[in-house]
């Protein structure tokens, strides 16, 4: 069945929560075992062809202006997005492989730039800046200049996740924050079934470090 394009942003997310791709409760969302009041499947959105156009479209929107030479997706969550944009608007793209190949060539970076071509990395989501420092410094390692890490979501407060980037000088742009999620879940209580609780816990989780 064809599914109607989405329009805004609100309707991705409820899209998302009708896709049990957004789902809640106390759910161990992480492998170091962490709780979470809701669990984001963002690898599973290529099973559904509305929602990933909206986000190659967001993609697209997102360059538009920033200078750069090539996007490049982040070992394996990201990868189908930027090969789905490469497509869309026939763009090389490139990807980072989370530790460099242990045969043939040994690469890092897998596709074709030069040394010190501007990139912007994408991924799914924010969720341990520390370890997506590693990924910019991987990168880096293998000679092309990181100017932005653009992705589909923003899990924590900015004091948690883009000003660790931006304040490195990496610009940051996102499709939607755990602040879109919340005033989702506000407006839509009654179609969810869900309560006043429930929506104060993931904005809680979100912004615990704002203050």
């Amino acid at each position: 069945m064809t599914m109607a394009a989405i329009e805004t942003k609100p309707e991705f997310v409820l899209r998302l929560i009708d896709a049990s791709l957004l789902s809640f409760g106390d759910i161990t969302a992480t492998s170091a075992g962490d709780e979470n009041p809701y669990y984001l499947d963002l690898r599973a959105i290529y099973s559904y062809p509305d929602l990933f156009e909206y986000a190659v479209e967001w993609l697209n929107t997102a360059v538009a202006g920033a200078r750069y030479d090539h996007l490049c997706g982040i070992e394996t969550a990201s990868l189908p997005l930027v090969g789905g944009y490469g497509l869309r608007y026939m763009e090389p793209t490139l990807y980072l492989r989370t530790k460099k190949k242990p045969y043939g060539h040994q690469k890092v970076i897998e596709g074709h730039f030069d040394q010190g071509d501007r990139i912007v990395l994408v991924d799914d989501l924010i969720v341990e800046p520390p370890v997506t420092l590693d990924f910019i410094a991987l990168a880096e390692s293998a000679g092309a200049a990181v100017v932005g890490l653009y992705v589909l979501y923003e899990k924590l407060a900015p004091a948690l996740s883009r000003m660790v980037f931006e304040d490195r000088g990496y610009e940051v742009k996102s499709l939607f924050t755990y602040k879109d999620v919340v005033e989702v879940l506000r407006a839509n209580r009654e179609r969810l079934g869900i309560d006043d609780e429930l929506v104060e816990m993931v904005d809680a989780f979100g912004s615990f470090a704002s203050g």
